[in-house]
């Protein structure tokens, strides 16, 4: 009997020693929590106000008043895909949205999209469009597989090959490969939050 007290102290004694407190452990920064882009010298973050952009050159690409078109109203909880926009010379789609229970108007809609084309056509030049500070119109296969690793999806969509990388339940990045060329066509940035 006394040896199984002995050991029973024994181990109440090893149970109940504090060691040292452990250090806290910060979660991995989730590089793909803000999508960035770049367009025409500028960088931007997404979301954004499409104000943002309004202030920066960028307008609604319409034969109408732009006035009328930003004054056009978007219903609650509503999306607006290829929204196109100009400035000067240079195009881009984006995705407005109202993520507000209220009806808003265009101009103050959010962005939580954006979409840059690698051409040259009628009077538009090709955007100097960036994502992330690393892909460009430039940028190889190769050079996206190093960056992050395999497409979530591909598939081939009649010119295209299209790769896409859900990054996160709300970001992603979407490259349209010319099958021609084997180079980047469009580029695609998404930050629906």
């Amino acid at each position: 009997m006394k040896k199984f007290l002995l050991i029973l102290c024994i181990l109440l004694v090893g149970c109940t020693q504090q060691g040292d407190d452990p250090e806290p452990v910060e979660p991995p920064e989730n590089k793909f929590a803000t999508r960035t882009f770049h367009a025409d010298g500028v960088w931007y973050d997404l979301p954004l106000d499409f104000k943002v952009l309004v202030e920066a050159g960028w307008f609604p690409d319409v034969i109408e008043s732009v006035e009328e078109e930003l004054a056009q109203t978007i219903e609650p909880k509503t999306y607006v895909q290829k929204y196109y926009i100009r400035n000067d010379r240079y195009m881009m789609a984006v995705t407005l949205y109202n993520p507000t229970d209220e009806v808003i108007t265009i101009a103050d809609a959010k962005v939580g999209e954006v979409e840059g084309e690698n051409r040259k056509w009628l009077k538009d030049d090709i955007l100097d469009f960036q994502v992330d500070k690393s892909v460009t119109f430039e940028s190889t296969k190769d050079d996206i597989k190093g960056l992050w690793g395999e497409p979530t999806s591909s598939k081939v969509e009649g010119l295209y090959e299209v790769w896409t990388y859900e990054h996160t339940n709300v970001t992603s990045t979407t490259i349209y490969w010319s099958v021609e060329t084997d180079t980047i066509f469009r580029l695609r940035v998404s930050n629906m939050k």
